[in-house]
């Protein structure tokens, strides 16, 4: 299976902390959050326009990718001007990954239908 990386636009596969299934946003990295490693999420608000003017970037995942580069400045500036969330992993998920399951389910059906070919007379 595809792991996250940066830069990744990821999906809310369900609602938390009030954020509704479908919320969309941005693989910033892994963290701890209650002692449990997850994965940290950026999500853009009504800060977002002021926060790539700063950052000097046109678009969220720009913005998130020159962080890297950025050290502590760009993580506190992340923090400070957009709403960072902090799901489960499997709260979220990113096209390709529903791809490649999308994949698995469809030769798990075809298995499936030639192995009930096998009770027909």
């Amino acid at each position: 299976m595809t792991e996250f990386k940066l830069g990744d636009e990821v999906v809310l596969t369900h609602q938390y902390n009030g954020y509704p299934r479908g919320t969309k946003g941005i693989f910033l990295e892994f963290g701890y959050s209650s002692g449990y490693h997850v994965p940290i999420i950026v999500i853009p608000d009504e800060r977002l326009s002021e926060t790539l003017e700063l950052g000097g970037s046109s678009t969220l995942k720009e913005l998130v990718e020159k962080r890297q580069g950025m050290g502590e400045v760009g993580t506190m500036v992340m923090q400070t001007y957009l709403t960072i969330l902090k799901p489960d992993k499997h709260m979220i998920t990113t096209k390709d990954m529903l791809e490649e399951k999308l994949k698995d389910a469809q030769s798990k059906v075809l298995a499936a239908e030639n192995d009930l070919k096998l009770f027909v007379i």
